[in-house]
């Protein structure tokens, strides 16, 4: 990054879809920084590609295989240097930043990302059936309930269904893979792309949630909303658009080091009262604005 002669950046996309999400102010920057070079993005996933899609600042986009980039995939073993991998988790940032994920990404590349923010691109046909999924639903709070990354990021799931029975004057709309736990009381809307999931955060009135792919997703939209942590931090995952709550518990955060594993104390840092992601939500949904 500290030369202006550089022609064409190759980046592959590392992690979840959370991780692809945060990835996405890099290309802008690098972009604003390099005019002129091409910036090819390679991705290991079909759900990052949903995310990267009509993105105006990528000039190429492929699935990292060789079936799909057989000269890139070679070019890669030949010289890995001419290529970035922003993996920033195997930097242990729960341990070692105090400093947004989005950030370390951009550290990662060279480049100073003063104030980020997540980049999604979809087109109006697109939000317009997002819209059309939500007409008719009185206030409606787009909601997800767990998170493949790690169970010690979820919320009981009777707790999500003393949130809804709390709140009968909004529609709870449900999230998520298909095949997850409905939650009583909430619009099932799970097993939708994630195309057509974030579509519909245009129209939403607020996001409720476990700190996961679709709370980073509504920092694009400025969607207001609360986000619950508990082995992350928000310091390094949060976003200003959402309330985050945070135990802060002495044993945490622990994401970098559990991993998958089970939590030995049983998640006490996930342990909210549903009074308090209840009056939260109820000040976000009054203060906050949706401003896509």
């Amino acid at each position: 990054m500290n030369t202006k002669k550089r022609k064409h950046f190759r980046i592959i996309s590392w992690g979840g879809v959370g991780d692809a999400l945060l990835l996405t102010p890099a290309f802008s920057a690098i972009k604003a920084r390099f005019p002129d070079a091409r910036l090819s993005v390679f991705y290991p996933r079909e759900p990052h590609r949903q995310i990267f899609r009509h993105n105006p600042h990528i000039d190429s986009l492929k699935k990292f295989t060789f079936g799909h980039a057989p000269f890139s995939r070679i070019r890669y073993r030949l010289r890995p240097d001419a290529f970035m991998m922003p993996a920033y988790g195997a930097l242990y940032p729960t341990k070692f930043y105090q400093k947004h994920a989005m950030k370390i990404i951009g550290e990662m590349i060279g480049l100073d990302l003063e104030s980020p923010r997540v980049e999604l691109y979809l087109r109006e046909e697109e939000l317009a059936a997002g819209d059309r999924r939500l007409a008719g639903h009185k206030s409606p709070i787009l909601m997800q309930t767990v998170t493949g990354c790690s169970a010690n990021k979820n919320w009981p799931h009777e707790k999500w269904e003393a949130l809804v029975a709390s709140m009968p004057d909004h529609t709870f709309i449900q999230l998520g893979a298909k095949g997850e736990k409905p939650v009583a009381g909430a619009v099932d809307m799970t097993g939708l792309s994630f195309r057509e999931s974030f579509a519909m955060m245009r129209s939403a009135s607020a996001f409720v949630g476990v700190e996961s792919c679709f709370a980073h997703a509504s920092n694009a939209f400025q969607l207001p909303g609360v986000a619950l942590f508990g082995p992350s931090a928000p310091v390094i995952w949060g976003h200003n658009n959402l309330t985050n709550l945070y135990r802060n518990a002495s044993c945490g955060p622990c994401l970098d080091i559990l991993l998958f594993e089970a939590c030995p104390y049983g998640n006490g840092c996930m342990n909210f009262e549903v009074a308090t992601v209840r009056e939260a939500l109820m000040k976000q949904l009054f203060t906050g604005k949706n401003t896509y």
